[in-house]
């Protein structure tokens, strides 16, 4: 890419076919990103097609603008979060589209720039990050107030629900105890001192502190109920045969995800007598099992190894 707007996009070859794409569709990519999947719809798209590039991320629609120069009559762009779908396809005077893309993933420019506070890996600049942690740069709730203002009980509930943390009451302790947090190094301090000697010694940070950045990073920007709002609404917006494609990278929205597929395409023919009503599908499954990347992509990209996609089409 052109700039120093660092991303790879997983599943992308499994992506692109999955969407059933061809000249003259309408398709949205709500996560845009650096451009790296649009790219490859575009160019099944074009001419007569149209892309609705949404991200949260000013400096990834800012990389997207320029890694996509060459799309650009036939892209919109807008700075918003895919949970305002509506409003988005409403400002546009869009009724329906053909296909949308939902890439759940945080990206790999977020996670090594030394401001966000997304992560303690890649350079000792990290570690004395501020603990932001927002895709969204215009949202009031950082990580730092989250870490230093939230009860104990309500971060150990936080850590055990989002992070799936075995040591979430002694890691939510110490959180509070070593008030006030102000970078990542302090937060790592904090993990370090409530997890056991024993769970920490030779393993990587990941191996220790991970579920907790995790569960901080979701909580700030709300991840498990952006994605629970805007299922029935993206499927709302497809024309019959769109498709909907999401990738997901945590069992808990890949939980969320594939429960509401399976109820879109479950079919109950009426019992009369039973009280039991008739329930018509109003989506079909196109991924029984997830897809999930190859051993070559996992190796050439780690990031990608916890990627499931999952697709449906509405009927």
């Amino acid at each position: 890419m052109s700039n120093n707007f660092y991303h790879i996009p997983v599943l992308l070859t499994e992506t692109i076919e999955a969407l059933n794409l061809k000249s003259g569709l309408t398709i949205v990519d709500g996560t845009l990103g650096g451009g790296g999947h649009a790219k490859l719809i575009l160019e099944k798209i074009l001419p007569n097609g149209r892309l609705i590039g949404i991200d949260q991320d000013a400096e990834a629609l800012k990389a997207a603008k320029e890694n996509l120069e060459d799309f650009k009559e036939n892209t919109v762009f807008v700075h918003d979060n895919f949970r305002n779908l509506n409003q988005i396809l409403d400002s546009l005077g869009i009724e329906k589209v053909n296909g949308i893309l939902l890439d759940l993933g945080v990206s790999m420019h977020q996670i090594m720039s030394s401001l966000r506070g997304f992560s303690f890996a890649g350079f000792e600049e990290n570690l004395n990050a501020p603990l932001d942690m927002r895709m969204n740069r215009d949202n009031p709730i950082t990580a730092e107030n989250i870490l230093n203002e939230y009860g104990e009980a309500e971060l150990e509930e936080l850590l055990r629900k989002l992070g799936e943390e075995r040591f979430a009451r002694s890691i939510a302790k110490m959180i509070v105890l070593k008030r006030p947090l102000k970078s990542v190094n302090a937060l790592l301090e904090a993990i370090k001192a409530g997890t056991p000697p024993k769970y920490r010694f030779g393993k990587p940070t990941a191996a220790w502190a991970g579920n907790v950045f995790r569960a901080v990073r979701m909580e700030v920007n709300e991840e498990l109920e952006v994605v629970r709002e805007v299922l029935d609404v993206a499927l709302n917006r497809l024309n019959t045969g769109g498709r909907l494609a999401i990738i997901t990278f945590h069992s808990l929205e890949d939980r969320i995800v594939k429960q509401t597929f399976k109820n879109w395409a479950e079919e109950i023919k009426p019992q009369p007598g039973f009280g039991v009503t008739q329930k018509k599908a109003i989506a079909k499954i196109v991924t029984r099992k997830p897809i999930l990347p190859t051993a070559d992509e996992v190796k050439s990209n780690p990031a990608s190894s916890s990627a499931k996609l999952r697709v449906v089409e509405k009927i």
